[in-house]
């Protein structure tokens, strides 16, 4: 009798860890979700506040893009580095323009991540969606984004959320 009562609260204090560890995961994750219901139900798109040196960057989640791009009047105002590496961004209207990487350190719930991007002039497109939203952007996140953070769109619960262990 007295092994059956053992058993028991093994079982009991195994359960009761991995509850703990399942709901400690939990919070871990919804610490990286990204919400972007606020700007769909504004916008129609996908964007994300970010913190660069106590300045707020807006960025729309673009899937279709390939690459990140901050605005090169944004990038003016905002903590980067600059490599010597180039490379061309063509934009919408089909225009190729040539820039260097840059990393931008930007924060989302205290966790940073280094975004490589490249500088366009893209201020046309984002003076559109200011006058015609009045949500001022400064660049979009591309895959490289999403590749490197592991990071998902699910439109069902308007968030980005992340597959990654780290």
């Amino acid at each position: 009798m007295i092994t059956f009562g053992i058993i028991v609260a093994i079982l009991i204090i195994c359960t009761l860890l991995y509850l703990l560890y399942v709901e400690r995961k939990r919070k871990i994750l919804e610490k990286r979700n990204m919400s972007f219901l606020e700007s769909i139900n504004l916008t129609g798109l996908p964007i994300v506040s970010f913190i660069n040196n106590d300045k707020v960057v807006n960025l729309v989640l673009d899937t279709g893009s390939n690459t990140n791009i901050i605005d090169c009047e944004a990038l003016k105002s905002l903590e980067h580095k600059t490599s010597d590496v180039k490379n061309s961004v063509i934009g919408i209207a089909g225009q190729t323009n040539e820039s260097k990487y840059i990393l931008i350190p930007l924060e989302y719930k205290h966790k940073v991540y280094d975004v490589v991007c490249m500088s366009a002039d893209i201020s046309q497109t984002l003076s559109a969606l200011k006058e015609e939203y009045g949500v001022t952007v400064h660049g979009l996140l591309g895959t490289g984004f999403f590749t490197k953070y592991k990071y998902i769109l699910d439109f069902n619960s308007m968030v980005a959320y992340s597959k990654s262990d780290t």
